[in-house]
């Protein structure tokens, strides 16, 4: 009898595409950072990588970038009068809460591989779904 393969979850990279962008050059450019920086999260968790140095780091740069984009992103909206500013800094805000909730169990438990995936899971689908209803507003405003 033949061991059964491992069927850990595949997932699909995070491939920038037409339905992200939002017009701002800059926004985009730090979504396609971010968007890296997940896709290399995921080639080291396929790695089995769970607390390695580059693992933590790598989290840390993507929680850094984070941050620093929402305020980015922010400041284009309002600069702008995009009509989507107010649910944008709401659902930041949220999203703000859903990493610090992260990082206090990271800094408990220590890195795992179940933290790790419901991390990546979880940030990755709440990229591509903020991205496409509510950040792909600014393209109704990034001209002006």
């Amino acid at each position: 009898m033949k061991p059964k393969a491992d069927r850990r979850e595949t997932r699909m990279p995070l491939n920038w595409g037409d339905e992200y962008v939002t017009g701002c050059v800059q926004v985009d450019q730090q979504h396609r950072v971010i968007f890296d920086a997940m896709n290399s999260l995921e080639d080291l968790l396929a790695k089995r990588a769970f607390e390695s140095t580059a693992v933590l780091n790598l989290l840390a740069q993507i929680v850094d970038d984070t941050i620093n984009h929402f305020a980015c992103e922010e400041q284009c909206m309002s600069r702008r009068r995009c009509s989507a500013a107010r649910d944008n800094e709401t659902a930041h805000a949220g999203f703000l809460e859903t990493i610090a909730a992260f990082q206090e169990r990271l800094r408990e438990e220590g890195p795992s591989e179940p933290l790790l995936r419901e991390f990546h899971s979880t940030a990755e689908s709440w990229l591509r779904a903020h991205i496409c209803q509510v950040d792909v507003r600014l393209r109704e405003c990034a001209k002006g």
